[in-house]
């Protein structure tokens, strides 16, 4: 009886600990949204206002590394065990050419899922690492690609840029 008693009362803290983070969450999105940017800090901004945490920020810092990497013309090579890529995405970030505005919306679609669904997102996040100062050439590179395409005109987008 004792035993039932106490497993009912850690589910009623957990519960009660998961409805506190849920309305945490809900309160920095909200926040997120009714603030004013920084301006010194857009990739910071668009890192919040996706909800992207710390083990996926390193995953995606990973990435860019390897996008910069491939821009410069060094070589990528596959590592043999990483924790940061999956299957699917070694075979198309490790190439060793100049990545393309399409294909880096690929990288991160797949990384990223539902908090980068669209090239827009990519633009976005492309455009906030330049203005931060991060990845400069390589931001620079990819949005020139994606000016190429008419859709991908500065105009069009958030607080963000």
């Amino acid at each position: 009886m004792g035993e039932n008693v106490t497993i009912e009362i850690l589910q009623n803290q957990v519960k009660e600990l998961t409805d506190k983070v849920d309305k945490l969450n809900e309160i920095v999105r909200l926040l997120c949204k009714a603030k004013m940017p920084d301006p010194r800090y857009p990739y910071s901004h668009w890192l919040l206002y996706k909800g992207i945490d710390n083990k996926l920020k390193r995953k995606l810092g990973y990435v860019l590394n390897m996008l910069d990497m491939r821009f410069r013309g060094e070589a990528v090579e596959m590592p043999k065990k990483t924790a940061f890529v999956d299957g699917d995405l070694k075979q198309v970030l490790y190439v060793n050419q100049k990545p393309t505005f399409e294909e880096v919306c690929v990288i991160l679609k797949s990384l990223l899922g539902e908090k980068c669904p669209s090239n827009v997102d990519t633009y976005i996040l492309m455009m906030s690492l330049l203005r931060e100062g991060l990845h400069v050439e390589l931001s620079t590179h990819l949005l020139v690609d994606a000016s190429k395409n008419t859709d991908y005109s500065a105009h069009n987008f958030s607080q963000f840029i």
